[in-house]
């Protein structure tokens, strides 16, 4: 039996609100001191997703690209995900050097 709207919505913004009630919140704040200290001492970013992990590295990179975090310019930032043509031909020799191979070639100098 289909639940009805008004009590699907309530039960799955509750569940949304339980789910970020339990995030700990001091491994966040870490991560977004790192990120503004890379836009600060104007480091690259690598975002990394496989699967359909992969879309949110591509949309996190474009979303820290822009200048989300209240910066007037962006950070430097690469999605590893986007590069899947290169990282397919590279995947014989296994992901962590697929990755340290892309990482390696985008990484600013």
């Amino acid at each position: 039996m289909m639940k009805k709207g008004s009590r699907f919505r309530e039960e799955y913004i509750q569940g949304l609100k339980d789910v970020l009630d339990r995030i700990p919140l001091g491994p966040v704040e870490e991560i977004v001191q790192a990120i503004e200290l890379a836009q600060t001492e104007r480091r690259q970013i690598f975002v990394i997703g496989n699967g359909g992990s992969a879309a949110t590295a591509s949309h996190m990179m474009n979303d820290l690209c822009k200048g989300t975090l209240g910066h007037k310019r962006g950070c430097s930032v690469a999605a590893v995900a986007r590069h899947r043509a290169y990282r397919q031909c590279l995947l014989d020799d296994g992901l962590g050097k697929t990755i340290r191979i892309t990482i390696t070639s985008s990484a600013n100098r």
